[in-house]
């Protein structure tokens, strides 16, 4: 085959062009309908001899057959390679996203959990040795749900939020014990009887030391955690769709739209034409031929996109950026904590009547622990991570642009 048999389609609609034979009322008209592209049988290059004798679509002494199959899949793969093109920059930014706000909201995370230990250390002395692995349990538990980037592609799916709620239930449980001795034995050389604390956990949630604190710490916690769940998902499983669309296109490709493509690119160069003298294919044939290739699918995947990009810019304007959303909820936790003892405190002589009512006059023994100067354990001071906004604000109006993505890809 000579050099220069594969030269692109050229979209210069000034240009003087070449279009395949048409019927002389059809050729007025460059702007035909799809219908007519698509269906007119007139739409065939004049065939010469050898085409006639190769039965071949584009003739001339270039390419037989066999050629013209080959071209016809290059072709196609051309076509399908421009639209991967434009879909697999906005998967990149789909996942480029997830990614990101993962990364921002598990830094947070951490830095909760180190402000909530600080808060405990200089706050609640007697009683930050013994929180400290409770409060430890309670962040990795809400790390291991924020970690969903990294669980979907390992194939483990959406956590079971039951297990964060379970989780803060207990923590406030087992932190009652340790409360009740803090407020009302100030002596610290006594523990309490382990039958005495396993009855205060067995009544907590008859006796509620905290108020409602908790359980409205712990409904904002999960609605935060799973908005920003279900954030996530949707931007992969938009990523995803993207691979589909691509495998779409490429599989389910109609014979008529490869036989076009093939006129479209190569014919002119079966025929004869050098990369110099190759006559420029008409821009209203180009686009029609596109968009006919591409309206089978894009009248089926537009609607859909348009509800996708709806949906995740609610997502982050009502849920992700507000008051309530996962980034303040993870910043607010330890005052949350610390607000919650408070109001245990300021309830204390109360409380403890309903205690001793409920499990009896508490049974003091001599405290185990080694007496040792008292050393507060430093953490380092937080300074809350710069929050992603140049990333989502990109992503927002990244996807905000795409809307007509699938209605409008043959201009693109």
């Amino acid at each position: 085959m000579p050099g220069g048999c594969f030269p692109p389609c050229c979209q210069l609609p000034h240009a003087t062009c070449h279009m395949p034979h048409l019927t002389t009322a059809v050729a007025v008209h460059l702007s035909l309908p799809l219908l007519l592209i698509f269906a007119s049988p007139y739409l065939n290059f004049p065939l010469t001899v050898a085409a006639a004798r190769n039965r071949a679509t584009c003739g001339g002494s270039c390419c037989n057959n066999a050629t013209e199959e080959e071209l016809r899949h290059k072709a196609s793969d051309k076509f399908v390679t421009v639209l991967h093109h434009h879909t697999s920059s906005l998967r990149g930014i789909l996942e480029d996203t997830a990614e990101t706000f993962q990364k921002h909201v598990l830094e947070l995370a951490v830095q909760s959990e180190n402000k909530t230990l600080t808060v405990f250390s200089k706050v609640y002395q007697r009683m930050a040795p013994l929180a400290q692995q409770l409060i430890h349990q309670l962040y990795t538990e809400i790390i291991s749900h924020l970690k969903y980037t990294t669980n979907y592609s390992n194939g483990q799916g959406i956590p079971n939020i039951q297990s964060l709620e379970d989780a803060v239930h207990n923590f406030f449980k087992q932190l009652f014990p340790m409360a009740y001795h803090h407020v009302v034995h100030l002596n610290k050389n006594v523990d309490l009887h382990e039958d005495y604390i396993n009855c205060l956990k067995h009544n907590y949630d008859d006796l509620q030391p905290f108020g409602q604190i908790p359980k409205e710490l712990q409904a904002n916690l999960m609605q935060s955690v799973r908005m920003s769940i279900i954030f996530m998902n949707a931007l992969l499983q938009s990523a995803e769709v993207f691979v589909e669309t691509d495998t779409l296109y490429a599989k389910q490709m109609t014979d008529t739209c490869k036989l076009h493509l093939l006129k479209m690119n190569y014919c002119p160069n079966c025929i004869g034409h050098s990369e110099h003298n190759r006559p420029k294919v008409c821009y209203s044939y180009c686009m029609n031929v596109i968009r006919g290739c591409s309206a089978q699918y894009s009248g089926l995947l537009d609607s859909p996109w348009t509800s996708v990009v709806e949906a995740l810019d609610n997502l982050v304007h009502n849920h992700i950026r507000s008051e309530s959303g996962i980034m303040n909820a993870i910043k607010n936790l330890d005052t949350k904590l610390s607000d919650t003892i408070m109001a245990y405190m300021g309830n204390g002589p109360n409380l403890e009547k309903k205690v001793k009512k409920t499990c009896g006059t508490p049974n003091l023994l001599p405290s185990l622990a080694v007496d040792e100067p008292e050393t507060m354990q430093q953490y380092p001071t937080v300074k809350w991570a710069t929050p992603p906004e140049a990333a989502i604000t990109h992503f927002l109006s990244t996807i905000a642009r795409s809307k007509d993505l699938f209605t409008n890809i043959a201009y693109k």
